[in-house]
């Protein structure tokens, strides 16, 4: 998911257009626009929460997939991108797919086996890998085992996903088989009876803890092909190609003028509060303005030495 325009190559260029950026500071090039996109989405989140609300879809696929036999792949650490042109589904070189996204993935590197999770589709034969204990350095990738879809019987684990945890936004759940999806209390959704005739064509579903439970009617044969809609965080990003999960506009520009400022920190600069209150609260009340939300001054500036 990407809500602008801007490249990571941009947005950095746009940041440093005027600095003198030490080498040091390149090196620590994504890290610190990660760190920007991070502050500047919890800065702006009350205003535009609903364009961080992402779909997955949960696919009724009772195989997973793996790469083949003696064939190899490779793991670039820069942009944490698994590349391999032979994986299949045990009947026929399928390749990645838009829907693996959010899947578990087992990786074998030599004699080391990492856990992780496919954070984003780029082709059929790449993918982007997100874990806490991704390789440091490139690496030939001996196989790899990518687990199907499918839920738990009538559970939706949401552990894998990069759930915005403080989010107001909440869970909606459809399906391609009914329209009368709806979401009720657990203790509605215990007492739910499939076999009620008002109830059985329609789908409920509750939320408690990391997961979702889910019921069909009986007049379903199934739950149909489920899409998860979920308050998201940002995206990261690992290459100056990767889109910045910033929404155009005004907010990008916070997050420009977020980055440049962490970039002259980090090089020793003092930095006046004053200045730095003179450069984000125009910006802040602009947005306040454009989203029709009143804001008082006190606030924003709250906001605005929040991210600081």
């Amino acid at each position: 998911m990407s809500v602008s325009r801007y490249s990571a190559d941009r947005y950095w260029e746009e940041a440093v257009v005027s600095l003198r950026a030490e080498n040091f500071i390149q090196n620590r090039k994504f890290e610190l626009i990660n760190a920007s996109i991070e502050a500047t989405f919890h800065l702006i989140h009350p205003f535009f929460g609903n364009n961080y609300v992402k779909a997955v879809t949960l696919q009724i696929r009772d195989k997973g997939k793996f790469s083949t036999v003696g064939s190899t792949g490779t793991f670039t650490a820069a942009t944490s991108r698994l590349t391999h042109n032979f994986i299949t589904n045990n009947i026929t070189t399928v390749g990645f797919s838009v829907t693996d996204v959010e899947s578990e993935v087992m990786v074998r590197i030599g004699g080391l086996v990492l856990k992780a999770y496919i954070g984003a589709y780029v082709n059929p034969t790449t993918v982007v890998l997100r874990g806490n204990n991704l390789p440091t350095s490139d690496a030939v990738v001996d196989s790899v085992l990518v687990a199907n879809t499918l839920p738990d019987v009538n559970v939706i684990q949401l552990a894998t996903l990069n759930i915005n945890r403080l989010s107001t936004e909440k869970f909606i759940l459809e399906s391609s088989v009914t329209q009368f999806v709806e979401a009720i209390s657990m203790e509605e959704f215990k007492a739910f009876n499939t076999t009620s005739l008002h109830n059985r064509g329609r789908i409920v579903y509750t939320n408690e803890k990391e997961r979702i439970y889910f019921k069909a009617g009986s007049a379903l044969a199934s739950a149909g092909t489920l899409t998860l809609h979920y308050p998201c965080m940002p995206t990261i990003v690992v290459a100056g190609t990767d889109s910045i999960d910033v929404p155009d506009g005004v907010p990008i520009r916070l997050g420009i003028e977020h980055l440049r400022f962490s970039i002259r920190k980090q090089q020793g600069e003092k930095m006046e509060e004053s200045a730095l209150l003179a450069a984000f609260m125009p910006l802040l009340q602009q947005i306040a303005l454009g989203s029709n939300r009143e804001v008082s001054l006190e606030e924003l500036s709250k906001k605005a030495k929040a991210i600081l």
